[in-house]
């Protein structure tokens, strides 16, 4: 159908832009927390105030990682220098993105010691050992803002701290965090081993790397399922709008009526089908290697698996197979469908583990039946005759 070809290719462009509009931006987090890290550890200032600097950076990239992984609307920042030339009394900023901008400017037209209105939260980071720590939090200078401390080598002044100061307890984190996003812990012998030695910069490096690959991977697989959805959903309607006058003209009959609901339910699933097929050739004309192929691979086989299956319940509602043969059917395909993406997996590598593999198939073709095809369940078991199930 002309209409559905349309359909998937509207929603496919719509959700390519959408993953590589995401992409482009987890690329930027990562590429700027590359570069001030390299920056401080190879500026040969001290290696205690390039500490605190890479640990804002690392809390503020981990941070931002995070909160785009989740889908939240708001950032984390580092302030610029203030309007008396000094740099702003706190180190990272959470603000909402259509503010950022904003607060940015607010900082730097303010004083050192003003706190924009704007922003969610005012954090100051500290690395250092527990004489250093134990000073700042002296400091009246950071009343009311939140300390976020390395995790290592804190712990007596922090008891310390718990006896005769709650209040500044309370304010004493390890994370930044909010609304469910967080950064990591963060080590100052970690840090200073990175400054010290290529290894262990790399490891920093290649741990910021990873998580900016898997929250890609995330948001690919997130976006290819709204995609499957939103194209099902779009056929179902497509397919219903088609037939509506010829129920009118009928009369609603009831007969017609069923008939124009198993023919949506097959229009949906089929919509899914082509979608999830043509997004995998897609994406794997457009990269290189069997790890794109196997990222793309599980949903076109679940769409698959969905659409055989949709076929079959269309021959129960015509009394041409009973519904143990279906549901028969149905098991088959999805150990069978396990079982190629398994073997994919082997080709690629190993490149999708086997619990995806195994769980793609149940949770994405389980997905799409239940959406998909709820409310024809409900219709069968009101109208269809039990003996066609026998």
């Amino acid at each position: 159908m002309k209409m559905n070809k349309n359909l998937n290719v509207s929603v496919a462009v719509a959700i390519e832009e959408l993953t590589n509009k995401q992409i482009n931006e987890i690329q930027g987090i990562v590429d700027s927390a590359l570069k001030g890290i390299d920056t401080q550890f190879k500026n040969g200032a001290n290696a205690h105030i390039s500490k605190g600097f890479v640990a804002e950076i690392l809390h503020t990239a981990e941070f931002n990682l995070d909160a785009l992984l989740k889908g939240k609307n708001f950032t984390a920042i580092m302030p610029p220098v203030a309007a008396d030339g000094k740099q702003h009394i706190a180190d990272i900023l959470i603000v909402h993105k259509d503010k950022a901008a904003e607060v940015m400017a607010e900082v730097a037209n303010g004083g050192r010691l003003d706190l924009p209105v704007g922003a969610i939260k005012h954090i100051q980071m500290k690395v250092g050992g527990e004489s250093y720590l134990g000073s700042a939090f002296n400091n009246h200078e950071y009343d009311g803002l939140e300390f976020v401390t390395n995790n290592d080598g804190v712990s007596d002044l922090l008891n310390k701290v718990k006896s005769v100061n709650p209040e500044m307890y309370n304010r004493i984190k390890h994370t930044i965090s909010y609304d469910g996003v967080s950064s990591e812990k963060v080590s100052k012998k970690k840090l200073f081993d990175a400054m010290q030695n290529d290894e262990d910069y790399t490891k920093l490096v290649d741990h910021l790397k990873e998580l900016a690959k898997n929250v890609e991977q995330a948001k690919y697989w997130e976006n290819l399922l709204t995609g499957l959805g939103i194209t099902i959903s779009l056929s179902v309607v497509a397919s219903v709008v088609i037939d509506a006058n010829k129920i009118h003209k009928s009369g609603y009959n009831s007969k017609i009526i069923k008939e124009s609901g198993g023919k949506a339910a097959l229009a949906g699933v089929e919509g899914g089908l082509k979608f999830a097929l043509s997004e995998g050739i897609k994406q794997t004309a457009s990269k290189v290697g069997s790890q794109v192929f196997s990222k793309a691979a599980p949903a076109a086989v679940a769409a698959s698996v969905v659409y055989e299956g949709a076929k079959d319940i269309n021959k129960v509602l015509k009394g041409e197979m009973n519904k143990r043969t279906a549901t028969n059917n149905t098991s088959g395909r999805v150990l069978v469908a396990t079982s190629g993406l398994l073997a994919i997996s082997l080709v690629s590598g190993g490149t999708v583990p086997v619990i995806i593999a195994v769980g793609v198939c149940g949770s994405t073709a389980g997905s799409l039946v239940n959406s998909g095809l709820k409310m024809l369940g409900k219709w069968m078991r009101k109208s269809v005759a039990e003996h066609k199930f026998a």
